[in-house]
């Protein structure tokens, strides 16, 4: 694995915030940014958090507010993700986890918590496995797992969908693979919820289609030519970092009993589910995600809060 690029970022300015900045970073010529929002009482280690494949750090607006009060973040665009630079789909997984280790690294934070969503779930597991000195904990919601036949035709379906432009099927399929449940217990800003993530695709403009495309790919080239998509696959390795892996109850995109199941090759691990949400569960019920993350990361996590599943616990 390449050793992280020598050149240092540089702050691009700062918000109305005295503690929020914008940090511009260069890793084999690829450029990213982060969001940085320090929080002068942290009771814990900076929080990283990578979205999912069509989200950007202002997604997380709303969460770093309420984050803020007892944890500084850092919200990344990766290479290939939000405003960041295109990134060729041969670059995999384990590329994209040095990057971020090279804007930690640049930041000087040698240890950080991570939280994961969805495709940036992959992203952390993997920066959690390549370098697990720099994890001090990791949270991962929506984490998915594909049988490779299955994967490579939804893939090959939706780029060929994204080709042709057929923005009101892409729509519709982004819509139910994202926001379906298998029942009706949903929140009242479900349906919102929904109306946002199919808009989001029918106004998609083309670049965005292209980096939407590309990162489905990546997933596609890494399955093809190595047989998986994390360079440290689960199943062969046992992570001992303390990490929580959750999501929605009525998650189909990655089905709650299939993450049970990947708990299970954890050396420390909590599994749980967020009563009353799907895929997107970090946004439908921000609240409660926002309070079991607090109680992961700051240690108190030492009973099942109301609005989860009991906690499951592998390891120690």
């Amino acid at each position: 694995m390449p050793p992280p690029d020598a050149t240092a970022a540089a702050a691009t300015g700062l918000q109305a915030d005295a503690e929020v900045q914008i940090v511009d970073f260069a890793y084999q010529g690829h450029r990213y940014t982060a969001r940085v929002n320090r929080c002068p009482q942290a009771r814990t280690e900076p929080l990283l958090i990578i979205g999912g494949v069509l989200q950007s750090k202002d997604t997380w607006r709303l969460h770093e507010m309420d984050i803020g009060a007892w944890a500084t973040t850092v919200v990344i665009e990766v290479p290939g993700f939000g405003d960041a630079d295109p990134l060729p789909v041969h670059h995999g997984l384990d590329f994209l986890a040095t990057a971020v280790r090279h804007a930690l690294r640049t930041m000087a934070m040698p240890s950080v918590n991570v939280l994961g969503h969805s495709y940036g779930s992959l992203i952390g597991y993997q920066l959690a496995c390549d370098y697990p000195d720099q994890v001090a904990r990791l949270a991962l919601a929506g984490l998915g797992k594909s049988d490779p036949e299955q994967l490579h035709n939804q893939v090959e379906e939706v780029a060929q969908l994204l080709k042709e432009g057929d923005w009101d099927a892409i729509a519709h399929r982004a819509v139910e693979a994202i926001t379906r449940t298998p029942d009706n217990s949903r929140t009242a800003g479900s349906a919102a919820l929904d109306m946002l993530v199919r808009r989001q695709f029918n106004a998609m403009p083309v670049p965005k289609v292209k980096q939407y495309l590309a990162n489905l790919e990546r997933l596609l080239y890494a399955n093809e030519h190595h047989g998986l998509w994390t360079t440290s696959p689960v199943g062969e390795t046992r992570l001992t970092t303390p990490t929580l892996l959750f999501t929605g109850a009525g998650d189909t995109m990655a089905p709650p009993d299939d993450i049970r199941s990947l708990a299970e090759s954890f050396a420390d691990a909590r599994f749980t589910t967020i009563r009353d949400s799907g895929h997107l569960a970090p946004f439908e019920r921000r609240n409660e995600c926002i309070d079991l993350l607090r109680r992961f990361f700051t240690d108190e996590l030492s009973q099942t809060p109301e609005y989860c599943s009991a906690i499951e616990r592998s390891g120690p």
